[in-house]
């Protein structure tokens, strides 16, 4: 299979599992960096939509976290401008966070956004669809033998909104 091919291959494949798992329903107008080695044994491919924005769809055959992703994507070099939660889960992280801190703390409340943030990390989150605000300087990969990210593609981006 050739580039070309694999890149229609790997845009139909995140357009179908993000109308699955995240209910968006997008089409891909190009890939920018496609399936890229990042952290924990994950894949990252970031795209561009045919309504100009730019999203990482990013999976792996281990168990990833918020938290995990959230390394992942600034490790990438990316800013992320949201994390979208599970299909009709709207409030997904935020409701995990407050789980896990009442079993962690039984019978206290949260005091601090801290707190519930940290929590909130600890959320399942695999596949893991994250809409981009900005690439300041290109978007990197992950060498797991020498344990450093490189710049993979050199490209910039900022959303207008």
């Amino acid at each position: 299979m050739n580039d070309v091919d694999q890149e229609v291959t790997t845009a139909i494949e995140i357009e179908h599992a993000s109308r699955v798992h995240f209910s968006y329903d997008f089409k891909v107008k190009q890939i920018i960096a496609n399936d890229l080695e990042t952290l924990k044994g994950s894949r990252t491919t970031v795209f561009e939509t045919t309504d100009h924005k730019i999203l990482a769809f990013c999976t792996s055959e281990e168990s990833l976290e918020l938290g995990d992703v959230k390394h992942i994507i600034r490790g990438m070099g990316l800013e992320a401008s949201y994390y979208l939660p599970p299909a009709q889960y709207h409030g997904y992280f935020i409701n995990y966070g407050k789980q896990a801190f009442a079993s962690a703390f039984p019978g206290r409340q949260i005091t601090s956004n801290d707190n519930l943030s940290f929590y909130e990390s600890l959320a399942p989150y695999n596949p893991a669809l994250i809409k981009v605000h900005t690439i300041p300087d290109g978007v990197y990969g992950y060498i797991p033998a020498l344990g450093k990210w490189y710049k993979a593609i050199d490209v910039t981006y900022k959303s207008e909104g």
